[in-house]
This record gives structure tokens, C-alpha cells and sequence, in this order.
């Protein structure tokens, strides 16, 4: 599934570089940009829908922060301010709000953090031995070429396509780890055991049934 993401987003990406120049898909609130929305929006849902229903505090806060990555890259892509919505919503989801906002939820999940810190380290090493951690450091460096665009560091003629059009890449590795993950820190942990498994070979199998 990783490689069909990967592989759609580069075919649809080279495919509408070559056709459009400047295509309204870019502009605000533009096709890309309601894309990333929807799925990051969408991936926040499922893993807070989860993050309810366990009852394992490693998974809670294996959830939680996948659930917080998603929100801050929404309201990073989102211009609340345009909506037309309630207007502590756009407090709360623009400028000097937003940033207020989710600084004190990161502050709050590294506290919490903090107080398991060895039990948090393990994990974290634990999920990159396994394929969901490793997608979600490729999505992370999708999103931080897609930065690069951005910013010019990178120069190419239609650097905001490739930009919108790489994040659109991590933002869809993100949610296929929202839902593979299903199992949270139970899951990282089997996985792991399962790859130091030794494994057993004709002789062992002989030996063990005389």
C-alpha cells in the first residue's frame, strides 16, 4: 500500500506538471490544499476514535501524539481565518491562537512524556524497527522536501506544485500508519518480538519432534 502511495502520488505529480502550468488546484483552498486537510483531518479522527477506546496508557499516548502531529500539520495547511466559522474557532485555528494552542498541547503530551521518559525512549526505537515507523520518517521527509520547495532552497519552476504535491505524499503515509498501527504500543512491541524471533531451522524442527 507505502508503495502505491508513493507511486501514484509521483505518476499523478509528473503527469500534472507536464499538462498544467499554473493549475487553480494550487491556488487557496485549492484541490491539493483541501486534500491535505481531509486527510490529515480524517487520520486526527481515527487515532483520537482509538485513543478512547484503549485503555493502555502507552497506547493513549502513542495516539495522542499521532493525533497532535495531525492537528498541527492541519491548521499549518488550513486558513482558518477564511472560513466561515465561529470566531473563537478562529482564534483557536489562527495566528497568535493557533500557535498558543497546540505549544500547550505539546507542552502537556512532553510532560507527560517526560514522567515514562525511558518507557517513551524504548518505544520510540521500538517503532523504527518496524515498517509503520519507518513510513512515518519517510512521510517526514517528504513533508521537509516539500518545506525546501517552499522556502526556494530548491529551486524548480513550479516549486509551490511540488511543495503541495510532496506534503500531499507524507500527509497519505500518515494516515495509512493511523490505520495499520490499530494495535498502538501492542503492536510495535509484536512486531519487534516477531523480527527477533530465531529462526527455526530443519535441524531445530527434527530435533525438537524425537
Amino acid at each position: 500500500m507505502a508503495h502505491f502511495i508513493l507511486l501514484s502520488t509521483g505518476l499523478l505529480a509528473t503527469w500534472l506538471n507536464e499538462q498544467l502550468v499554473h493549475p487553480s488546484f494550487l491556488d487557496e483552498h485549492g484541490l491539493l490544499e483541501n486534500l491535505q486537510a481531509a486527510v490529515l483531518l480524517f487520520s486526527m479522527a481515527v487515532l483520537l476514535i482509538r485513543m478512547l477506546v484503549t485503555t493502555s496508557l502507552s497506547d493513549k499516548l502513542f495516539f495522542t501524539g499521532g493525533a497532535l502531529l495531525c492537528l498541527t500539520c492541519a491548521l499549518r495547511e488550513m486558513d482558518v481565518e477564511e472560513l466561515n466559522v465561529h470566531p473563537w474557532l478562529i482564534f483557536l485555528g489562527s495566528g497568535p491562537g493557533r500557535d498558543v494552542l497546540i505549544g500547550s498541547l505539546w507542552f502537556a503530551l512532553l510532560c507527560r512524556l517526560m514522567s515514562v521518559r525511558q518507557q517513551a525512549w524504548q518505544f520510540t526505537l521500538a517503532l523504527l524497527r518496524t515498517i509503520p515507523g519507518q513510513l512515518l520518517v519517510l512521510a517526514g521527509l517528504l513533508v521537509i522536501a516539500g518545506m525546501l520547495f517552499d522556502k526556494g532552497i530548491i529551486p524548480a519552476a513550479n516549486s509551490l506544485f511540488w511543495e503541495e504535491t510532496l506534503e500531499l505524499g507524507g500527509y497519505s503515509l500518515v494516515c495509512l500508519v493511523a490505520h495499520t498501527v490499530s494495535g498502538g504500543a501492542s503492536y510495535v512491541r509484536g512486531s519487534v518480538e516477531a523480527a527477533n524471533e530465531p529462526k527455526v531451522g530443519p535441524t531445530q524442527v527434527s530435533g525438537t519432534l524425537s
